[in-house]
C-alpha cells in the first residue's frame, strides 16, 4: 500500500469524497441530514479553494481519494501582528483508508513543508475534542494545545421568546441596538473585560497579555464597520457597560435546513457583573434574531462558567467541542 498527497487542482471533484470524510465539520447542529451537512462542507471547501493563498492537499492510496488537508491564510490575525499567520482548516480521512494514521501523518507533514516554504510564522488549527488520531499527529509535529471550546445551540423551534423570561434589569440600566458612536466605548469595555480573560491568545506564551487583549479590541472594530450584522449595548446612566455582538450565517451555512446565526462576542464590565447584564444582552439578541434564524450558535472557553451558566439558564444546549493548537514555524 503507498499513500500519495497531491494538491489539489481544477480537475479534481471533491463532492465523492466529502460524504466518506470523517469529522464533518457540521456533524452536530441539529436537525441536519447528513446530505445537507454534507453540501455545506463541500461548499466551504470550495470556497477556500478560490481564496488567495489557501492549499488544499489530498491523500491518495491506491488511486482513490482517501483524505485531505486544507489550509487558509489569516490576514486579518496577520495584520494585527505584523507576521504571515494561517490555519489549518480541515484535517479528515475516509473510513476506508487502510493506514488511517499514516495518511493523516502524510497530510500534514506535506501542508508542514508547504506552510514553512511560504514563509508563514504560526499556524493553527481547531481539532474537535474526540478526534484523537489528528490530537496525537498534531503534539508530535510540535502543535500546543491552548484551549478547549464548548459550542452551544440555542434552537428557536423549541423555545418561543414570548414564554421566557429574562432577568429583570435595575430601572437604571438598558439595552439598545448600538450607534456608530458607540464604537469606542465599547472598546474601552472589552479592555476591561478580557484584560484578566483566559482565551487563547493569552494562553500563548508568544502574545503579551496587552496583545492578547488587543484582539478583542480589533474584533470590536471589525464588527462595527461591517462585520456584524447586529450589535447591541448596555447602558448605566448613559454609560456604555456591556455588549454583544451577533452575525449571520455564511455562505456555506446557507445550505444548511435551519437558518444559523452566532453570537461572535460579548462581554460586561466587570465592575456591573452579577446584576443580569449579560443575560438580558442574550435575550434582547435572541428577540431581534427570532424572525429570521432558527438556530443560534455560541462557542465559549470550557472554563467560562458564568457564561455557561447564562446560556444554559436560557435555553442554550452544548452540542460539541473543539481545542485550539497553536505552532510557531519561526526561530
Amino acid at each position: 500500500m503507498a499513500i500519495k498527497i497531491i494538491e489539489m487542482d481544477s480537475n479534481i471533484d471533491l463532492e465523492g469524497l466529502v460524504p466518506q470524510l470523517e469529522f464533518n465539520p457540521f456533524r452536530m447542529i441539529p436537525g441536519e441530514t447528513p446530505e445537507t451537512r454534507n453540501a455545506a462542507w463541500l461548499s466551504g471547501l470550495q470556497k477556500l479553494y478560490q481564496v488567495k493563498g489557501s492549499a488544499l492537499f489530498l491523500a491518495e492510496e491506491n488511486g482513490k481519494l482517501t483524505g485531505l488537508c486544507a489550509f487558509s491564510p489569516l490576514p486579518w490575525d496577520s495584520k494585527l501582528f505584523t507576521q504571515k499567520m494561517g490555519q489549518i482548516q480541515y484535517i479528515s480521512i475516509t473510513a476506508s483508508t487502510e493506514n488511517p494514521l499514516l495518511a493523516k501523518e502524510k497530510l500534514v507533514q506535506k501542508t508542514l513543508i508547504w506552510a514553512k516554504s511560504e514563509q508563514y510564522s504560526f499556524l493553527l488549527h481547531k481539532c474537535f475534542s474526540d478526534n484523537f488520531r489528528t490530537i496525537s499527529i498534531l503534539e508530535k509535529h510540535g502543535f500546543a494545545l491552548k484551549s478547549t471550546i464548548l459550542n452551544f445551540c440555542f434552537d428557536f423551534h423549541s423555545h418561543k421568546i414570548d414564554e421566557m423570561r429574562a432577568l429583570i434589569l435595575p430601572d437604571d440600566f438598558s439595552i439598545r441596538i448600538a450607534k456608530p458612536s458607540d464604537e469606542e466605548d465599547t472598546v474601552i469595555v472589552s479592555h476591561q473585560a478580557y484584560g484578566n480573560f483566559f482565551g487563547r491568545f493569552h494562553a500563548d506564551e508568544r502574545f503579551t497579555r496587552s496583545q492578547a487583549t488587543l484582539v478583542y479590541e480589533e474584533w470590536i472594530h471589525s464588527s462595527y464597520h461591517g462585520y456584524a450584522d447586529v450589535i447591541l449595548v448596555a447602558e448605566h446612566n448613559r454609560k456604555i457597560v456591556g455588549f454583544s455582538i451577533w452575525k449571520k450565517s455564511s455562505s456555506e451555512e446557507k445550505k444548511l435546513t435551519n437558518r444559523l446565526c452566532h453570537l461572535s462576542l460579548g462581554a460586561v464590565d466587570p465592575k456591573y457583573a452579577s446584576k443580569g447584564i449579560y443575560n438580558s444582552l442574550l435575550f434582547e439578541g435572541l428577540k431581534a434574531l427570532e424572525p429570521d434564524n432558527d438556530l443560534v450558535l455560541i462557542p465559549t472557553q470550557i472554563c467560562n462558567y458564568a457564561a455557561q451558566r447564562a446560556y444554559i439558564r436560557l435555553g442554550w444546549s452544548p452540542y460539541d467541542s473543539f481545542h485550539d493548537f497553536h505552532l510557531w514555524l519561526s526561530a
